[in-house]
């Protein structure tokens, strides 16, 4: 069973994934990890010399080798795995998604904090939060309520 930590870029997924997986016994995917392991090169460098697509096309190859497993497994996703569709609908067949949410200041922050690790095309932290907590908190397709 996989245990998908998702949520905007620098909210925590890294911090929280270890401590849920020592709760249930659990190994840890660093989904970013693995995009660096088969890229050859870190994500920034993908971003910087490939391109947005082509990260996110080698981000969702990552996600389709997960297997089902009846041993939990916890994956720290990255900020933008649930942005496809395909992969959140992988993510629910494969096993749990937990969303870590924060206010617009706590996701400005984080996405502050990870500007070094991703270029952002000179985006205000505060705007790319904005933007990203819209994006990710109601993925498409949901009718549940936002709540102020």
């Amino acid at each position: 069973m996989h245990l998908f930590v998702v949520g905007p870029p620098g909210i925590g997924k890294t911090s929280v994934a270890p401590a849920l997986a020592r709760h249930f016994g659990a190994s840890v995917v660093e989904l970013d990890r693995e995009i660096e392991r088969r890229a050859g090169k870190s994500c920034k460098d993908v971003i910087e010399q490939d391109g947005m697509e082509r990260f996110r096309e080698i981000e969702s190859s990552v996600l389709l080798k997960l297997a089902p497993t009846p041993s939990w497994v916890v994956v720290d996703t990255g900020g933008g795995a649930p942005i496809r569709d395909d992969n959140r609908a992988l993510m629910r067949r494969l096993g749990l998604i937990v969303g870590l949410r924060g206010s617009l200041d706590r996701v400005a922050s984080g996405i502050a904090a990870t500007q070094a690790k991703r270029p952002y095309q000179n985006v205000a932290p505060r705007d790319r939060a904005r933007d990203r907590r819209v994006a990710r908190v109601r993925p498409r397709g949901s009718h549940r309520r936002r709540r102020g």
